[in-house]
């Protein structure tokens, strides 16, 4: 049962509860001149009735705090790749889909990056599937650092991330992979690990407007295919 049809039903049950009250005090009102002893019982149930209520909507309110917050926790672990707390695909699938209609209707440009994380099987088979895994979340906080807190970044699956971000019509976002260098080659030389980061990226600018997002991710998957092939993009 969703929260708004258990809202729906526990609000009836409270307006039953209240109408009948109401009823028992006009009842009482009506007939105290003719019969005091039979005003009294109404109205006592009456008494009884606005309790019932009271006491009714206090459970009603926690009962409904407490299934929001299970219904939240659900989605969050439905949309939350649990190892890097990030979005995982149906996370950027959901997210990504509502900023590119929001973009198309202002008109503005945006850019899908794909990056894979390079030799991770390399990783796992020489250091263990622990240092995969780090390798996999510092990857995820060099996406956040690179890129803004309004644009939708995810691991989609396995060694594979994919962000979607706004730009400024100005640059187009040129400043982007300067900066996730930056960023990779800083993450690089203050860790102590046995092994380095070292993305491939693909790229495909869209018009919001017209591009279907499960299109653009074919397209940037192709991007980051072919210069996967020559060479890696961003690198130690």
């Amino acid at each position: 049962m969703t929260v708004r049809s258990t809202i729906r039903m526990m609000s009836a049950g409270i307006a039953g509860i209240a109408l009948v009250a109401g009823i028992l005090g006009y009842a009482a009102f009506r007939c105290w001149a003719r019969d005091p002893g039979l005003a009294l019982a109404m109205a006592a149930g009456g008494i009884v009735g606005v309790s019932l209520v009271a006491v009714s909507a206090v459970f009603v309110g926690r009962e409904l705090a407490l299934r929001k917050t299970v219904e939240r926790g659900l989605k969050k672990l439905a949309t939350v790749d649990e190892l890097t707390g990030i979005s995982n695909r149906r996370g950027f699938i959901e997210h990504a889909t509502g900023v590119l209609e929001l973009a198309g209707r202002v008109g503005r440009p945006a850019i899908v990056f794909l990056a894979d994380v390079d030799g991770l099987k390399a990783i796992n088979d020489r250091h263990g599937h622990a240092a995969g895994d780090l390798a996999l979340a510092a990857a995820a906080r060099i996406l956040q650092l690179t890129f803004r807190s309004s644009d939708v970044i995810a691991r989609i699956g396995g060694d594979e991330f994919a962000v979607l971000a706004l730009v400024d019509s100005r640059d187009g976002g040129e400043g982007i992979l300067p900066r996730l260098r930056k960023n990779v080659d800083f993450w690089n030389g203050r860790s102590n690990q046995p092994f380095a980061v070292s993305l491939s990226i693909g790229a495909v600018s869209i018009d919001p407007s017209q591009d279907r997002l499960e299109e653009i991710l074919a397209r940037a998957d192709k991007d980051l295919y072919e210069k996967k092939g020559f060479r890696r993009l961003v690198t130690a």
